[in-house]
């Protein structure tokens, strides 16, 4: 009688170890040029709220996170923000918009406008943070508008660029990516072979990963394995783990 070898269903645990700000990576790009080395975002589109990204990277249930942008030009109109969705690449697909148009700041929520709050130039640093139960926008450290939350959401840097030609760049995050993983495994031939085989692949994820196995194996692939069930964690290099 064979039997074969087994492993646990797929189950994702992510853990935040680190605030360091990060480049974030960008997907369902619109519009939009990405270099990957500067993470530079650059509008190939026509004038007008037609191109956007949103981030990999996310805020986990009840996880804090920020996203910074470093003001690097005046002249393109374009929005940073975090949300829970990316219906589009207007203001209203946002949940907490900053808005910088020419010299002015404003804020969106939801597609609500909430205000205008001064101005800024070349060089100041706007943060949005979720905090608990709260979305904090500041300026140069300074909080400027403070709101209520729910913590259980997933939010995700996005952007947007009105202007043709204009870039984004100076953006970085201290959430991460969460890793994911494929794998085959062959069971054993019968039940004194111990010949099974489980080959993992990072699909994504920052290298360096580090490999640990229920049974202390920290290689990445497995072979010559006997009936049981084996279980595997992966580390990455900004500290998120999967466990499978």
């Amino acid at each position: 009688m064979y039997k074969r070898i087994s492993i646990i269903i797929f189950t994702l645990f992510i853990s935040v170890v680190s605030q360091a700000q990060i480049i974030p990576e960008w997907t369902e790009l619109v519009g939009l040029e990405y270099n990957e080395v500067t993470g530079d975002l650059t509008k190939t589109a026509i004038d007008g709220w037609n191109s956007g990204a949103r981030s990999w990277n996310r805020i986990g249930t009840n996880e804090n996170g920020v996203i910074s942008y470093t003001v690097q030009e005046l002249t393109a109109e374009k929005i940073i923000g975090l949300s829970s969705l990316n219906k589009d690449y207007s203001i209203g697909s946002i949940d907490y918009a900053l808005m910088l148009s020419g010299n002015k700041v404003n804020i969106y929520e939801k597609g609500k406008f909430r205000g205008k709050f001064g101005t800024f130039k070349v060089g100041d640093v706007f943060t949005i943070e979720r905090e608990g139960g709260n979305i904090i926008f500041r300026k140069n450290g300074r909080l400027f508008r403070q709101r209520p939350t729910n913590p259980l959401s997933t939010l995700y840097a996005e952007v947007a660029i009105y202007t043709q030609g204009a870039s984004i760049g100076g953006i970085s995050v201290s959430f991460n990516k969460p890793i994911a993983i494929s794998y085959m495994k062959h069971d054993i031939s019968c039940t004194t072979a111990p010949d099974g085989t489980i080959d993992v692949t990072v699909i994504r994820g920052k290298a360096p990963f580090t490999y640990l196995w229920n049974d202390a194996v920290t290689s990445e692939d497995r072979t010559n394995l006997d009936i049981g069930k084996y279980t595997l964690t992966i580390y990455d290099a900004t500290g998120e783990y999967y466990k499978e």
